[in-house]
């Protein structure tokens, strides 16, 4: 799903069939490359590891590196932009997360 921070949801793909990961469904839809080609800059999650570099996805540490306080710092800073609005959710027609019912 698409939406723009101002609580409008542009855009909804159809449900893949089976598993489809993430990237793979919005690059079967053309979304990554249409919005790199229109220089259009996403915040995405994790699972866009490896999209273009218009997608910005949060660091990540591991077992054995663990995250920098500016990392940690621009994770928080990316999630509260990335914030799901309960508005969006209403007009997808996707359930509400738990911590927002």
């Amino acid at each position: 799903m698409l939406s723009y921070p101002a609580t409008l949801s542009l855009w909804a793909s159809p449900a893949p069939p089976g598993s489809t990961h993430d990237l793979a469904a919005a690059r079967t839809h053309g979304t990554i490359d249409a919005l790199a080609s229109a220089n259009i800059t996403v915040l995405a999650d994790k699972a866009c590891l490896g999209a273009p570099d218009n997608a910005h996805v949060p660091y990540r540490g591991s077992r054995w590196r663990a995250l920098s306080t500016a990392e940690k710092t621009a994770d928080k800073a990316h999630a509260r932009l990335r914030a799901i609005d309960p508005e969006v959710i209403a007009t997808s027609g996707e359930p509400a997360p738990s911590h927002m019912t």
